[in-house]
């Protein structure tokens, strides 16, 4: 398991989604390269969700002079994902290493955690932008940290884009499997039912039809045509007449 105690600690609040940390001074340096690590701290169940179990986590930073406008951005997956132990085991636990060139400008170190899991539930942190970056001989104890929040929505946009692209579909090779389905399951086409001596199934036009009788039988049990009907009324009418 991971040394999760190890790091400056932020914790994630899941109801305000804010990342925040004790270390109100905590400031990185410009080019500071794998020697600063920073811990995340969460509760493992949010709305029933076990954190624990995504396998997609990201933490998304995004360096920036506020002045010049200049930055450097980047998206990475979190792999030390973990439950505490003890008295932690309500809790999940991740760090990020600040990777080469993730400090490159002096101004702000900003940073957002996204969970997946698939294209069903998705949980992101607000964007926090409390970590100064000062320039190696900086001895000021005031830091540059103020970022428009203009600045601030557009790249939370920018995050929640990125995570729900949707993929690519390919149509030809969806085609391709609903036609072999059909294949081995076609459709029934309605439903299923018996003819006897009244209906009659065509087996190659599938067209049903009704067996009638031409004339009147009291032994016959198909149905009568208008046409026998007429006829049976006429002959009626001529017997009528002769007498």
């Amino acid at each position: 398991m991971a040394n999760y105690k190890a790091g400056v600690r932020f914790n994630i609040d899941p109801v305000s989604k804010k990342i925040s940390t004790p270390y109100k001074d905590f400031r990185l340096v410009r080019d500071d390269t794998n020697s600063v690590v920073l811990s995340f701290r969460m509760p493992r169940f949010i709305s029933g969700v076990d954190m624990s179990e995504c396998e997609n986590v990201k933490i998304f930073y995004k360096n920036i002079d506020p002045d010049t406008g200049e930055k450097h951005e980047d998206a990475l997956p979190i792999t030390d994902l973990v439950i505490g132990e003890g008295e932690d085991c309500d809790y999940v636990f991740f760090t990020y290493t600040i990777k080469p060139g993730a400090t490159t400008y002096v101004g702000v170190f900003l940073i957002a955690i996204t969970f997946r899991f698939g294209d069903d539930y998705i949980w992101s942190t607000e964007p926090y932008d409390g970590i100064p970056v000062v320039d190696r001989l900086d001895t000021s104890e005031s830091i540059k940290k103020n970022v428009p929040p203009d600045l601030l929505e557009a790249w939370k946009a920018e995050i929640i884009a990125e995570v729900t692209a949707s993929v690519e579909v390919d149509e030809e090779k969806i085609a391709g499997l609903v036609e072999d389905y059909l294949k081995k399951n076609p459709p029934s086409g309605g439903i299923d039912f018996t003819t006897d001596e009244t209906l009659n199934l065509d087996p190659v036009t599938k067209v049903l039809s009704v067996n009638t009788a031409t004339e009147a039988n009291k032994d016959n049990t198909l149905p009568i045509t208008s046409a026998a009907v007429a006829t049976q009324i006429g002959n009626i009418e001529i017997l009528l007449s002769r007498i």
